[in-house]
């Protein structure tokens, strides 16, 4: 890079990268789009999941950031693309603008508010720190708060990400602390979103009493399944004897396969409407070229 921006914001800690991207257009007053013609690239769609592309290093170069503070967006876009079952998990919207959902009472507490990544995936429904449900849209106006353009950036500037980009109603009122009234089931909610999102970050997921790796993949099915949340609070964290971890396995091992083979089966379904579609487009350019012969080529043939 020919120059650099200096007094870049730092990322706090689990920011989501749009979130600091918008609070980096603020400070530095231009548009996103601004941002990454500067950065010679295209400007993606979805910041948080597009992360493969060399605009990344020359964001860090542009700003002067370490490497290392980009690490966990990084994973998070990694597993992403590389996980369909979390891609689907994903807030975007109908017509795939990226939206995140927030907490009123974090942003309500937060020194310099902002938006974590956690809040961008579908199963992260409740806030683990003052255990209320996330708000998915601005309690006033009743809009989304989608995050493909810099939001803090506008004729009226907003103050902080803590004010709806629509009617600038504030968003840190409503959903009052209710932690210390948690009952046993959000509890157990919470803590299986915590085991998700550190599996995001990890690659994989670690079932302590069995010391087994399991791929991230194999944990977004259990939890599509309904076999993830019960079993994360009853099996995976308390102790337990030998005959409770050969059970413990049995059910792991049982439930990789049942899902293995119903992917399978949708495998060569799909490859099955694939070959069902080419013979098709086969068969109909025979019928247009034969439409197209003259009336003499059909004796020959």
């Amino acid at each position: 890079m020919d120059y650099f921006l200096y007094g870049a914001p730092k990322i706090l800690p689990g920011e989501a990268l749009s979130s600091w991207i918008h609070r980096l257009c603020q400070q530095q007053g231009f548009s996103m789009s601004n941002l990454f013609e500067i950065l010679g690239a295209k400007k993606p769609k979805d910041v948080d999941r597009e992360l493969f592309s060399i605009w990344v290093s020359n964001l860090m170069q542009l700003c002067r950031i370490a490497p290392h503070s980009f690490d966990i967006p990084i994973a998070v876009s990694k597993a992403v693309g590389k996980t369909r079952p979390l891609r689907q998990h994903l807030r975007i919207t109908n017509n795939k603008a990226p939206w995140t959902a927030f907490c009123p009472q974090c942003l309500k507490h937060d020194a310099i508010p902002y938006f974590r990544i956690e809040w961008r995936f579908r199963f992260w429904e409740s806030c683990p720190r003052h255990l209320i449900p996330l708000f998915t849209e601005c309690p006033n106006c009743k809009s989304k708060l989608q995050l493909d353009k810099a939001i803090l950036t506008s004729i009226e500037v907003l103050p902080t990400l803590a004010f709806c980009y629509f009617c600038h109603a504030e968003l840190k009122s409503g959903g009052e602390d209710m932690s210390l009234l948690a009952d046993d089931e959000l509890e157990v909610k919470v803590h299986t979103q915590r085991n998700m999102m550190a599996s995001i970050v990890n690659g994989y997921c670690l079932v302590s009493p069995l010391q087994e790796k399991l791929s991230l993949h194999v944990m977004m099915r259990l939890y599509q399944t309904g076999l993830l949340m019960p079993a994360s609070r009853l099996d995976f964290d308390r102790p337990c004897q030998p005959r409770q971890k050969e059970v413990l396995l049995r059910f792991v091992r049982t439930a990789q396969i049942k899902l293995r083979k119903r992917e399978l089966l949708h495998e060569r379904a799909g490859r099955r409407r694939k070959t069902f579609r080419n013979n098709h487009v086969a068969q109909q350019s025979t019928i247009e070229e034969l439409v197209r012969l003259p009336n003499w080529a059909y004796k020959m043939r």
